[in-house]
């Protein structure tokens, strides 16, 4: 299943995605036929949980491309590592 159809299924139509992204549902029709513009990739991927590469294998051909490890996110849950006023335990 290409990658904007499995991002589609997880918010529950193409409608939601549109929403989540700020576009229109053509947009997302237009994405299904021609492929995600690059600009989208990353933000679709954060709203949907689908990699980048399984968006766009040609701009992200490793499956970790532009997917933070865990290592990264060893702060998630502690508030925003990366805000001014916070800092993380493991910095």
């Amino acid at each position: 299943m290409p990658g904007i159809e499995k991002a589609v299924q997880a918010v529950g139509s193409a409608a939601a995605l549109a929403r989540l992204m700020g576009v229109t549902k053509m947009a997302v029709s237009h994405w299904r036929r021609s492929g995600v513009p690059p600009d989208r990739v990353r933000k679709i991927a954060e709203f949907t949980g689908v990699t980048p590469h399984e968006l766009r294998p040609d701009l992200y051909p490793f499956v970790t491309d532009a997917v933070e490890s865990r290592a990264d996110n060893s702060c998630l849950g502690q508030g925003n590592p990366n805000h001014e006023n916070q800092t993380c335990a493991h910095s």
